[in-house]
């Protein structure tokens, strides 16, 4: 099952670009249609990219829920202010499957949440061309690490971040059906072809049954920010 609504398209040739606080509300609201599903319990909650742009707004709403939260950093300095907000810090390189797996493993979280990227503090074309070779590697590389240990741990639920905004251009809002734009410039294509990749990692996943999480906020208003899930 597939679903990729809030992919706005006008005032933007690719779709609006949303805010990152818009986004971190997208995934939390999308935790949040999982947890119902559990009876609305708080649960233990891993997040990989959590101290990121979206990671950041996006624990401080999991812990205003009651959650608790372990969150990756390969920084003891940033592992001391997870301490100070009162999330469980796990320290690995993303790149050390065999790290990634120990702290998963000794976490033993219920849900898996993936914000991993590497994007430059301002958004220049310089600073993205400059970004984009490390963040594609992280977020299929390291994505990959995340999903694979989050299998061999037999966690419930694991979602990641995907993107709606890179929809072909047309009018009115993208839904399910509208291609990406694959017939961009070569770097947005090239960011289009990533982001299939990484929704068919985790969707395309033989054990589990492929979920999607989206950025539908309450009364149809749409947020441009999609998530994925796999749910046994």
């Amino acid at each position: 099952m597939s679903n990729r609504h809030g992919a706005g398209r006008a005032g933007h040739p690719l779709g609006l670009r949303p805010g990152r606080d818009e986004d971190a509300g997208a995934a939390a609201h999308g935790f949040e249609e999982l947890r119902e599903g559990t009876g609305g319990s708080q649960m233990k909650i891993f997040v990989a990219g959590g101290t990121g742009a979206i990671g950041r707004p996006l624990m401080a709403e999991l812990l205003a829920k009651g959650h608790a939260l372990v969150a990756l950093t390969r920084s003891p300095g940033k592992a001391q202010a997870l301490v100070k907000q009162g999330i469980e810090p796990a320290i690995a390189d993303v790149f050390d499957t065999d790290a990634v797996k120990a702290v998963v493993r000794r976490a033993q979280p219920e849900v898996v949440i993936e914000q991993l990227t590497a994007l430059p503090r301002t958004y220049t074309r310089q600073s993205m061309s400059a970004a984009a070779a490390f963040n594609n590697r992280i977020r299929l590389e390291g994505g990959a690490n995340m999903l694979a240990t989050a299998q061999a741990a037999d966690v419930r639920r694991h979602l990641r971040q995907s993107i709606a905004f890179w929809a072909a251009p047309g009018p009115g809002l993208a839904d399910e059906e509208t291609p990406l734009a694959f017939d961009a410039s070569p770097a947005l294509a090239a960011d289009a072809r990533v982001v299939t990749e990484l929704e068919h990692h985790l969707l395309g996943n033989p054990k589990k049954e492929g979920s999607p999480i989206h950025g539908e906020a309450p009364q149809n208003q749409v947020i441009p920010m999609t998530m994925r899930a796999y749910r046994p």
